[in-house]
């Protein structure tokens, strides 16, 4: 494994460390060298860096409480990132259907509902 990019301070790993909480920084070098992290937005300020810390939080808790192993954390990003796509979808989809004019929404969410079931117990 290689240590961090030489583009990114110890300074700027302390300090994402330290916003992450008792994280320390060879774990953070570590999970970046893996590419859990996106480096580039390590350099960023703002909305970026905090989406650094919130995904060094996430490894750190799955590791911790979890019990989830490094070795499983590839693929257990990889669904988490998946459902987090799907959720912003739903969210979409909801905002559409709210502000469709003439719409009953709660209609379509129950019909909606109705077709998604269907659809699973025809493919069981």
């Amino acid at each position: 494994m290689s240590d961090a990019p030489s583009d990114i301070s110890e300074a700027l790993l302390a300090e994402i460390c330290q916003a992450v909480g008792d994280l320390a920084p060879a774990d953070a070098r570590r999970w970046i060298a893996r590419g859990w992290i996106d480096v580039r937005l390590l350099t960023q300020a703002g909305t970026s860096r905090q989406a650094v810390v919130r995904r060094l939080v996430l490894i750190q808790e799955m590791r911790r409480t979890l019990g989830v192993g490094e070795e499983s954390l590839d693929v257990v990003l990889d669904l988490v990132e998946r459902l987090r796509v799907e959720t912003r979808k739903l969210a979409c989809l909801n905002a559409a259907i709210d502000a469709a004019p003439g719409v009953d929404a709660a209609r379509v969410r129950q019909d909606a509902a109705r077709m998604f079931r269907e659809r699973l117990e025809a493919e069981e």
